[in-house]
């Protein structure tokens, strides 16, 4: 019973040994805002930034809505009677 005793023992003490370090030598806060604002994606080139795309020439013709037709309905085989 006195090993149990003194084996929960040195186990709490490094137990509390390793908490105490984590906390001093722990890492520091994350800052909540991004040092350079920017879309990830255009950075890294996977997708166009709001600069890219308001740097684009806009004609008269894109700013209206393309209208797309809905697809044709399926057509039923009527049951042989």
């Amino acid at each position: 019973m006195q090993r149990v005793r003194l084996g929960l023992t040195g186990l709490a003490i490094v137990f509390l040994i390793v908490i105490i370090g984590a906390v001093l030598l722990g890492p520091e806060e994350p800052s909540l805002k991004p040092a350079q604002p920017g879309e990830p994606l255009a950075q890294l080139g996977v997708a166009p930034g709001a600069s890219d795309v308001e740097a684009a020439p806009v004609d008269g013709n894109s700013a209206a809505p393309t209208e797309i037709a809905p697809p044709p309905a399926p057509v039923l085989d009527e049951p042989a009677q």
